[in-house]
């Protein structure tokens, strides 16, 4: 049974400063960077192998994205890289101004097959274990429950770091123990001066997202739907213009461009989500900054919370389920205050939560139009009180009951589904 937890504003500021990061390029082969630059750093020598050993989900995410600075694909260019930076201090933001020199050197490791890609079955979620092998030492390094969430080191076989069991995530605030109105109710009490890098963040992200505007980047989907508004066959209205910010911003990310792109909870599309269509919305009705900052601290809070119950990757798209109920919820609360943000949730569950993950990719731009759209219009309809019944799929008269049930379709309905997604991404001939 979800109880209510006190909180209090610095917890969660202190929870958001920590998950609201920026990375340079997508997540996934972000993190494979970071273990093979945390394992080389240990490393005297020549490197003669970099085995990578990823969960089926960290595979699906990272196999059709762009490498920022390098023009091209692939987790062994990503290890490859890593492992020569040997700078590890720089977490997820590895990947930005990489010399000529850096990629040109990784190119030729990659191409020399020095590094294996593998995957284990047994793992969920966030599982990145990369060992770098040298003419002198051995060191393996896992990651485990996020993207930078170092759990081991082991040198030569003996472990010289191994992450304290009792300063894990479960020890310290969990989102999951609270309530969702209490969660809402906490963040909206949040000053400007708690929130100020929550909206530094949407301006960052808000440059990513003009980028994509303005010019065509992967699949141009933020690019093309700004289009379709000069040719008439698309409204210029709040919703679309949402939509289309956030495919743009998707475009450019997905594409590999050397552009920090602020993050909520692991991930990067899901910190777009969740920053432009609130930050957006928030313009549009011409709110204070101070509110602009607690209904942005709500939606990525909501994120959060969900994610805690479906994983922090998901067999479920989470710009859908979890980011998308974050800016239906903070939607809610920026157009009415007053209103049951339920409502605007149950609209979007009812409505989208059948979109699976099918990997990270440059398709994900569309997914984030349609989440960021109905996001919104859940919301405005759910102030009007209009809302799907209770007690129907997936829906419950309770929203935590709501979410669990999320959590029941990823872990128990659809178990199997990365590896299968796997099967056909790897064994794909994509050959003309």
């Amino acid at each position: 049974m979800t109880k209510a937890l006190p909180l209090s504003n610095n917890q969660l500021i202190d929870l958001l400063k920590k998950e609201i990061q920026p990375a340079v390029g997508c997540t996934e082969p972000g993190s494979v960077v970071y273990a093979a630059s945390l394992a080389s750093e240990k490393c005297r020598g020549e490197i003669k192998s970099i085995e990578v050993l990823l969960s089926p989900g960290v595979l699906k995410n990272a196999y059709s994205v762009g490498i920022p600075g390098t023009g091209e694909k692939g987790l062994e260019l990503a290890g490859a890289i890593g492992a020569l930076l040997k700078s590890p201090a720089f977490g997820l933001e590895l990947l930005h101004n990489l010399s000529t020199d850096t990629v040109q050197e990784a190119k030729k490791m990659a191409e020399a097959n020095v590094i294996s890609i593998d995957y284990d079955c047994d793992e969920f979620g966030v599982f990145v274990q990369v060992t770098v092998t040298t003419d002198q030492d051995k060191c393996r390094v896992v990651l485990k429950g996020g993207h930078t969430n170092l759990q081991l080191i082991e040198l030569n076989g003996r472990i010289v770091f191994e992450a304290d069991r009792t300063d894990t995530a479960e020890a310290k605030l969990s989102l999951r123990e609270c309530r969702l109105n209490d969660l809402i109710q906490q963040a909206a009490t949040l000053k400007l001066s708690e929130t100020g890098f929550l909206l530094d963040a949407y301006r960052q992200n808000k440059k990513v997202a003009d980028l994509g505007l303005n010019s065509k980047y992967g699949a141009g989907i933020g690019f093309g739907l700004s289009g379709l508004f000069d040719k008439g066959i698309l409204e210029r209205d709040v919703v679309n213009e949402v939509k289309a910010a956030v495919a743009a911003a998707s475009d450019v990310r997905m594409a590999g461009v050397d552009f920090p792109v602020y993050t909520s909870f692991g991930s990067g599309n899901q910190g777009i989500l969740c920053s432009l269509a609130i930050g957006f919305l928030g313009e549009k009705l011409e709110v204070s900054e101070e509110r602009l900052g607690a209904a942005l601290a709500i939606g990525h809070l909501v994120n959060g919370y969900v994610k805690e119950h479906i994983g922090k990757i998901s067999v479920l798209c989470g710009c859908s389920v979890s980011a998308g109920l974050g800016v239906a919820a903070a939607a809610s609360w920026l157009i009415n205050s007053d209103a049951d943000h339920a409502k605007a949730m149950d609209n979007l569950l009812g409505n989208i939560t059948g979109i699976i993950c099918d990997g990270a990719k440059g398709s994900c731009a569309l997914k984030l139009a349609t989440s960021a759209g109905e996001a919104l219009i859940s919301a405005f309809l759910g102030v009007e009180g209009i809302s799907i019944n209770t007690c129907e799929g997936i829906i419950e008269r309770d929203i935590h009951q709501t979410i669990a049930n999320l959590g029941l379709v990823t872990h128990k309905g659809m178990p199997n589904l990365d590896t299968v997604m796997l099967d056909l991404v790897l064994n794909r001939d994509c050959r003309n």
